[in-house]
């Protein structure tokens, strides 16, 4: 990566925010390499179309349906300029289309089902939200998104290679897509190759994902009490029969799996993939 070069991408970006010169001009003489790997500022502020091109590598001669770092209004991207073998980079790409059967439930559907549906566990696909889902776990959870976090601990994994499968999962707030979810669980693993070049460490391989959520509570009084929708030792029978109201728990679950390419330093101290501790 060129000091020089991402000075002059940040010149032209404080040009570009003065007078209204586009960065692609501004940056004509300033290009050290005909490809650039995007990178994000990696805050809530980042629109969606920006996070699924972070870590990718485009080229200057095709543009990404998005255009170039810094074209779109008010992007506060960076293009990082690509030399191959040398250059960070770190994507995730979806497998699966993410496509759901049934249209998208509304609360009154999830809890329609918890006195109708007999107890039968329904999928993100069949209650229309299976991308709605993906999306915000992906992209929006915690702020800057699993996804984002994600390449930094498989990163950390490749560099130590304890295991040979890398395990994750926690819980989320799932409230944006709809209030019945609450939190719920995704947990996977990520499964490949890792192969040493020099300073750098080549991962390839499949991130596998599952989503697990438990609607056992229309008046969220378990949730509220326990911290949780599924049942809890924490809670008194008696007040755990009086929060499902008659009807009965079901599980919401999806599966889907994307594919993981990244070339990170080795030194993880002066990598841009690495698990940095909150102090």
């Amino acid at each position: 990566m060129s000091l020089e070069h991402t000075r002059a991408y940040r010149a032209a970006y404080l040009t570009y925010l003065r007078t209204g010169l586009p960065i692609e001009l501004s940056l004509k003489h300033a290009r050290q390499t005909p490809q650039y790997v995007w990178e994000t500022r990696g805050d809530a502020k980042v629109r969606l179309s920006h996070r699924r091109n972070e870590g990718k590598i485009f080229r200057w001669d095709t543009p990404p349906p998005t255009g170039h770092p810094g074209q779109d209004y008010n992007c506060r991207c960076l293009a990082l300029p690509f030399e191959e073998g040398k250059t960070e980079y770190a994507y995730l790409v979806d497998l699966d289309s993410l496509a759901s059967t049934g249209r998208r439930w509304t609360d009154l559907d999830f809890v329609e089902h918890f006195y109708r549906g007999g107890g039968r566990p329904v999928t993100l696909s069949e209650i229309g939200q299976f991308a709605e889902i993906v999306q915000e776990y992906a992209y929006f959870s915690g702020g800057d998104g699993a996804y984002h976090r994600l390449k930094g601990q498989i990163a950390d994994w490749a560099r130590e290679l304890k295991t040979p499968i890398y395990h994750f999962g926690d819980k989320y707030s799932f409230k944006n897509v709809a209030y019945s979810h609450g939190y719920a669980t995704v947990k996977g693993d990520f499964l490949g190759s890792v192969v040493s070049k020099g300073d750098m460490i080549k991962i390839d391989g499949i991130c596998s994902f599952s989503f697990h959520d438990v609607f056992t509570d229309p008046t969220s009084l378990r949730q509220n009490l326990t911290g949780t929708s599924s049942r809890s030792e924490r809670l008194p029978s008696m007040l755990e029969s009086l929060s499902e109201l008659g009807g009965e728990a079901y599980e919401v679950v999806g599966y889907w799996q994307a594919q993981f390419h990244a070339l990170v330093l080795k030194d993880k101290y002066k990598s841009a993939y690495h698990v940095r501790k909150k102090h």
